[in-house]
């Protein structure tokens, strides 16, 4: 192989491998380094390709050994000098990266049933590959995967003519392969790009080209960009509290700046409730409910009024009592603890009586409904004299042998007294609160209070639920609250 001199006409320099007695067939130029180019071997002993550098011609540069026989072209991609196409007698087309060590081949085309003695890419689209072959045709392949028609082989139809190996009536399919590169190719490759991440860093990279024709190389930046100063430092804050545990602290300087007014003072109250001691008892403050007072407020209501016995004759003071010769102050203070009233106790209240301190009698008529309930209970049925007291309409008495009844028949009890007070014409209110305490029925209250009175119902939940139960509820009671529009939560 001689590189010739156009401008002269004069050669320049020989290339030839004094090793291995080959044929040189076809040549191709490196796209990149312009001292670069490869040949390749027509013989079937020799089936080989070479890379030479014309600044060493004394020997190849490598080697690259896969046909099996002579190959009848190559081609070097000038979008990728890392992609170089080969096609041969064996009736293969080979994709090699002959930059990767002792250059691997990365791909393998479909053929057809002839040899293809040219292949070349295409110069507007690097991803499509033409062929041409023996049998009279020029077939296209793509590097991007999809699916590739081969000519399917019919031994008959080669021998006697187009045609004849087909038989009627039976479809003929039309192989479909594969054929996908191993790594993605360089004008696939992004030579340059940015992205934004966290706390106003910005990663940029770049493919830096090497020097003395060393392979580019990839260079990632990291920079800050801040366009808002007072959210990067409220960012900084925030993850210096995550990391130091103080979320507390965080809450209280948050409402430092905001001020005690305004709906987002009250939204970081409660954020910094959650993070201190008895949440419960803060988030029941910050509703407006304070359980102490309450309780002291009903504790006064029920406190019977008391007389006080006090006699309005008031015995004469100890000073004016006349102690005389007292020898020593000893004397003078048992003269006065002798003159000193004694305390009037007093007056025990007397014990309230209930049904037993009273006259009664027992009457067993099957008839009445005081009989049917003493029959009942002399039987020892408690569960028969539940039944009778509820059909007498008597819930206090049902109520009170239910618990005598165990705990079953008392649940039973509670659910009927609370199906008869819904029955009623009457508010429900006051009774809704009780059933939700008495049978735990926590869903209810939440799906049917009216939104005004969210706030108890909230205090409630808080009072009487476990954690898991109190913030899966307290979510279904904040849906509520935002598909009403949100006028209970600034109004309520």
């Amino acid at each position: 192989c001689v590189v010739w001199d156009l401008r002269k006409n004069d050669p320049i320099i020989k290339v030839s491998d004094s090793t291995s007695r080959m044929r040189c067939k076809v040549v191709a130029w490196h796209p990149d380094v312009a001292t670069q180019l490869c040949i390749a071997s027509e013989d079937d002993h020799t089936p080989v390709i070479q890379i030479w550098d014309l600044r060493l011609a004394s020997s190849p540069l490598k080697t690259l050994e896969g046909h099996t026989k002579g190959v009848l072209s190559v081609a070097w991609c000038q979008a990728d000098s890392d992609l170089l196409l080969s096609c041969g007698k064996d009736n293969r087309i080979l994709v090699w990266n002959p930059n990767s060590g002792p250059g691997e081949i990365v791909a393998e085309l479909p053929t057809s049933n002839q040899w293809s003695f040219d292949v070349s890419w295409c110069p507007r689209n690097p991803a499509i590959i033409s062929s041409a072959s023996f049998d009279g045709r020029v077939s296209l392949y793509s590097l991007m995967g999809g699916q590739q028609q081969v000519q399917p082989s019919n031994s008959v139809s080669d021998s006697f003519g187009p045609g004849l190996g087909e038989v009627a009536g039976q479809p003929q399919h039309t192989p479909q392969v594969t054929c996908q590169l191993k790594s993605p190719p360089k004008w696939l490759r992004r030579p340059c790009g940015a992205t934004f991440g966290f706390g106003g860093q910005l990663v940029s990279f770049e493919t830096v080209a090497g020097v003395g024709g060393a392979p580019s190389k990839p260079a990632v930046y990291i920079s800050s960009v801040v366009t808002e100063p007072e959210l990067v430092e409220a960012s900084s804050k925030l993850e210096t509290s995550l990391r130091e545990g103080n979320l507390g602290d965080f809450c209280q300087a948050k409402l430092a700046t905001l001020g005690e007014d305004g709906d987002k003072s009250k939204l970081w109250q409660f954020i910094g409730a959650s993070f201190g001691e008895n949440c419960d008892q803060q988030f029941l403050k910050l509703l407006g409910i304070n359980l102490d007072e309450l309780s002291s407020q009903l504790k006064a209501l029920l406190e019977p009024v008391k007389e006080n016995g006090i006699e309005d004759e008031v015995i004469e003071k100890v000073a004016d009592l006349e102690v005389t010769e007292a020898s020593d102050e000893f004397e003078m203070i048992a003269a006065q603890a002798v003159a000193a009233p004694e305390e009037v106790p007093a007056e025990a209240e007397a014990p309230a009586l209930t049904t037993l301190d009273q006259v009664f009698s027992l009457s067993k008529d099957p008839t009445s409904d005081q009989g049917q309930l003493t029959i009942a209970l002399l039987a020892g049925d408690i569960e028969l004299a539940v039944d009778l007291a509820i059909k007498q309409n008597r819930f206090a008495e049902a109520l009170i042998l239910s618990i005598r009844g165990g705990q079953e028949l008392l649940l039973k009890t509670q659910a009927l007294y609370f199906q008869k007070a819904a029955s009623e014409d009457k508010d429900v209110s006051s009774v809704a609160l009780v059933e939700a305490v008495a049978m735990g029925s926590w869903e209810k209250l939440v799906e049917h209070c009216g939104l005004d009175s969210w706030r108890e119902v909230l205090a409630a939940l808080v009072t009487y639920t476990d954690s898991n139960t109190k913030q899966v509820l307290s979510g279904r009671l904040a849906d509520r609250l935002s598909a009403d529009g949100g006028d209970n939560v600034v109004n309520g």
